[in-house]
């Protein structure tokens, strides 16, 4: 895939704007400008993904989602 221009270049840009965001619900990419080759390295998050959570309990309660976004969102006050 790295031989693929438009690949890459999207790979960049995403590279770029992943080590610019810094939100605690986001996992932190590490910029390392000197690489020679496409990849990506981010900080060991330890847990679920949300696609995992999703895998296991299929539908989510109401609740359930509404304490997940709102930890995505960090929103004071509510907590899962």
């Amino acid at each position: 895939m790295a031989s693929d221009p438009a690949f890459a270049d999207r790979f960049r840009r995403e590279l770029e704007i992943g080590a610019r965001l810094d939100h605690p619900g986001i996992v932190k990419v590490i910029a390392n400008a000197d690489r020679t080759r496409l990849y990506m390295v981010t900080e060991w998050f330890a847990g679920k993904t949300l696609r995992d959570i999703l895998k296991e309990e299929r539908k989510l309660a109401p609740e359930r989602a509404a304490h997940i976004a709102a930890a995505i969102a960090d929103i004071p006050g509510i907590h899962p």
